[in-house]
């Protein structure tokens, strides 16, 4: 086969340049926040006149998640709790009870049916049974136990949105790569994350191509880049 024209060649073999040929270079950025299920998602392709991948690194920087406002809440919110057993306590209250008084014909106290007993230096003998009208001042405390649930309602109220710039998280943890659905590296540290070499056949090439990157342990924020350099031809 005849070429014409000049010829470029690489000190590593490739041609960089001939008569329908030549190397392109590209790459990209994003900067997403991520967590253990909800990957950063960096989508390229490579065209359909692509002939040969000279070389494809990738580069992940990291830093504190990041959000730009407080959160705006409001609707009538329901807590639920499978365990009932629990304690409310009540402070020192005063209820008025009418009870119906025996008296014992050999003693003077008399005796209630709410199972307390009330001591008075008046004998009631004669008068057989009598009604009193009485009042007690104590402290209660209410107990549930065993398996149950019940509710804590909180009325319909809203947030006011706090503007403003907020982080939280990792500014430092390893990641997890997919190519394409398939795990490329896990647990990748920030000493480990600067120019990742990918190699040709973990690619859809030409075709359309996803890198994931998820956080191994908690929220986080990351900058991934990629720089490729493909033979282009027609």
């Amino acid at each position: 086969m005849d070429i014409y024209g000049i010829v470029v060649w690489s000190r590593f073999g490739h041609i960089i340049l001939d008569e329908s040929s030549m190397v392109q270079s590209w790459g990209n950025t994003m900067i997403d926040n991520i967590d253990e299920n909800n990957p950063m998602l960096l989508r390229f392709k490579f065209p359909s006149n692509s002939k040969e991948m000279i070389d494809f690194k990738l580069s992940i920087d990291y830093a504190m998640y990041r959000t730009y406002s407080g959160a705006d809440q409001s609707g009538s919110l329901s807590t639920t709790s499978t365990n009932s057993a629990h304690t409310h306590s009540v402070g020192t209250t005063t209820g008025t009870c009418s009870l119906s008084m025996t008296y014992d014909t050999l003693s003077v106290p008399f005796s209630s049916s709410a199972g307390h007993t009330h001591s008075n230096g008046t004998d009631y003998r004669s008068t057989g049974v009598c009604e009193a009208e009485h009042t007690h001042n104590r402290s209660i405390t209410l107990s549930s136990s065993g398996a149950g649930t019940h509710n804590h309602v909180i009325s319909n109220h809203k947030h006011n949105l706090v503007w403003g710039i907020h982080t939280a998280g990792h500014s430092s943890l390893t990641v997890n790569i997919h190519i394409n659905g398939s795990l490329f590296l896990s647990n990748v540290d920030p000493d480990q994350a600067y120019d990742i070499d990918i190699p040709q056949n973990w690619f859809n090439f030409p075709g359309w191509n996803d890198i994931t990157i998820s956080s191994s342990a908690g929220i986080s924020r990351v900058n991934a880049n990629y720089f490729t350099q493909v033979y282009i031809g027609t």
